[in-house]
């Protein structure tokens, strides 16, 4: 129920920023919503699939924040809109592989120093002659086709 709730709220707030861009009201403003709707009904039956006792509130409250974020680049910078539209879809695509793969989240405690020590270097790699300066700030790294920012796996 949540889920639909946010997926209206979502489409609404797309849907008036589209509108409001192109002084033009059609049902075509709708199409992201409902394709958004439609991902993330598709991970949330993932959800309750492979891992029937995690919170049921995350899956909704993370549709929302993320639909509310793409509607807000969308506004702001609507070239962007797109990618940032791919990488929800690829995000969501790793998460239902990951929750599908992973019968046990225990399993990675084995490892948990691992993933800390490459979190830590991560960061690092920020600050040496690797990272770049964006908007004034030092904390991107350049693989080339894209950039990313570590310390936002790092919070992870």
């Amino acid at each position: 129920m949540l889920l639909v709730v946010a997926g209206i709220g979502v489409t609404a707030a797309y849907a008036t920023v589209l509108v409001a861009q192109s002084q033009v009201v059609d049902l075509s403003s709708l199409a992201w919503g409902a394709a958004f709707l439609a991902l993330t009904l598709g991970v949330h039956l993932a959800t309750r699939r492979f891992v029937p006792q995690a919170d049921p509130y995350l899956v909704p409250a993370t549709a929302l924040l993320s639909g509310l974020g793409v509607t807000v680049i969308t506004r702001l910078k609507p070239d962007l809109a797109g990618r940032q539209t791919l990488w929800l879809v690829i995000s969501a695509g790793l998460l239902v592989l990951l929750i599908a793969r992973l019968k046990d989240h225990r399993s990675l405690e084995r490892i948990k120093y691992v993933i800390g020590a490459s979190a830590v270097l991560a960061l690092l790699i920020t600050v040496s002659p690797l990272g770049y300066e964006v908007n004034g700030a030092q904390l991107w790294i350049n693989l080339g086709l894209f950039q990313i920012q570590p310390g936002e796996f790092a919070k992870l």
